[in-house]
């Protein structure tokens, strides 16, 4: 007897392009999704190193090749973006429109509109902002945030200019910068970049400061599996993924 396919499935399943160079993307989302019921499915785009707005804006003509690999022919839920300078640098639109060029059929998120749901979520209009770049791709981050109506009230640039240097600040480097980028008028504090460790830190960061405390991940995270329809706290990450 024949063995006929199964394609029914009750399963989230997020499709992910990470950059080359990215250490911390998969490893948290592995974490954090031990014991749901959600699978991610990953490629991975080209990047330049230094991190540059002129040389982020080099990975958006690649990302629909990117796109076009992730399960053709079989559903997703969402594809995620995990760069967020790069959707700054490139706007949100030309990351959208080059994904769906490749795969047209799923919502497309990016770190830096996921954090702009998720503020509008925890109702914060006041950010300190703390990033791992040089100081003009970081305070790009920040006017973009501005534009779209977020106050910032303090900018923390750590100055690295590779990705691949970022991936390495310890975790608990990255939390002690972060406690230090803190204001005490900012609501909410955002770390920006998929390339930290900061994910894992949250919760105690957040039991520090006392306000919530995201990351591009966790928020990049938050949004995949809502618009997969996933419902359900992810634990220890941050007060964002548990509601």
């Amino acid at each position: 007897m024949p063995v006929i396919p199964d394609r029914t499935r009750s399963t989230t399943r997020l499709g992910l392009i990470v950059l080359s160079t990215d250490m911390a993307t998969e490893p948290d989302f592995c974490r954090a999704l031990a014991g749901h019921d959600v699978e991610f499915h990953t490629t991975r785009v080209r990047n330049t190193n230094p991190v540059t707005v002129e040389n982020l804006r080099t990975m958006g003509p690649k990302l629909t090749d990117c796109a076009s690999l992730l399960l053709p022919e079989m559903p997703l839920d969402v594809i995620a973006y995990s760069c967020t300078s790069g959707t700054v640098a490139l706007g949100y639109n030309t990351v959208a429109g080059q994904i769906a060029a490749g795969r047209g059929d799923v919502p497309i998120i990016t770190p830096v509109t996921a954090a702009l749901a998720a503020f509008e979520a925890i109702r914060v209009s006041k950010i300190a902002l703390m990033t791992p770049y040089l100081q003009t791709v970081g305070e790009a981050v920040g006017a973009y945030l501005e534009e779209q109506g977020f106050s910032i009230v303090r900018q923390t640039h750590l100055g690295y200019a590779s990705d691949a240097d970022m991936a390495f600040i310890p975790p608990d480097d990255v939390r002690r910068e972060a406690e230090a980028a803190d204001h005490p008028d900012a609501e909410a504090l955002f770390i920006s970049c998929t390339a930290l460790r900061a994910m894992v830190g949250l919760s105690a960061l957040e039991a520090t400061l006392g306000k919530p405390c995201l990351s591009s991940i966790q928020c990049l995270l938050w949004q995949a599996l809502r618009e997969g329809g996933y419902r359900k706290p992810v634990g220890n990450n941050g007060s964002l993924l548990e509601r």
